[in-house]
């Protein structure tokens, strides 16, 4: 089953496509959970699926940061990453001062 899955998520095309099927078990427990929340009644529901969603977000940062992120850096000297609050660039930050 592992083997299966990790093939589906490097048959994607696009890197973020294999980045979004790399996390897609997050999102699918948080929709067992929140349903399973749902169906019991409870108030936790809206809670427990943000808690996925903002899980699912970090582990695609972490993924894109992991295997593409000094590469970007590398081809964009200087710039911040977009949409990034942060300088998380220090490879290009060091090729400057070499």
């Amino acid at each position: 089953m592992l083997v299966l899955f990790v093939a589906w998520v490097f048959l994607a095309g696009a890197p973020d496509e294999r980045i979004d099927r790399a996390c897609r078990p997050t999102v699918w427990v948080g929709k067992i959970f929140s349903s399973a929340s749902m169906a019991a009644d409870t108030d936790y529901s809206g809670g427990i699926s943000c808690g996925f969603s903002n899980f699912d977000k970090g582990c695609q940062l972490t993924i894109w940061d992991y295997f593409y992120a000094q590469k970007w850096c590398l081809s964009h000297p200087g710039k911040l990453i977009p949409g990034d609050q942060y300088d998380r660039c220090p490879v290009a930050n060091n090729e400057e001062d070499r």
